[in-house]
C-alpha cells in the first residue's frame, strides 16, 4: 500500500516536473538562472561580460526605513 502511494506521488511529480519545463521557453529558463544576479547590478554586469548572457530584471534594493538601526533604539 505505502508502496503505490510512494509510486504514485514520484509519477505525478516527474509528470509536473516535465509539463512545466516543457511549457517553458528557453528565455525563461535563461532568466530564471540569472535571477541570483539580480540585486546586484556590478554581478550582473559581471556575468554578462564573462558569459554574454544580460539579465532583463536588475534591481536596486532599497533600504526599508522600518529595519532603520534608530527604530531599535525607541521606546
Amino acid at each position: 500500500m505505502h508502496l503505490s502511494i510512494i509510486f504514485i506521488a514520484t509519477a505525478a511529480s516527474l509528470w509536473g516536473l516535465y509539463h512545466n519545463l516543457r511549457a517553458s521557453d528557453h528565455n525563461d529558463i535563461t532568466q530564471a538562472s540569472l535571477l541570483p544576479f539580480a540585486d546586484d547590478p556590478e554581478a550582473a554586469n559581471r556575468v554578462e561580460l564573462a558569459t554574454g548572457l544580460h539579465c532583463e530584471k536588475t534591481f536596486t534594493p532599497g533600504i526599508d526605513p522600518s529595519h532603520s538601526p534608530a527604530n531599535y533604539l525607541d521606546a
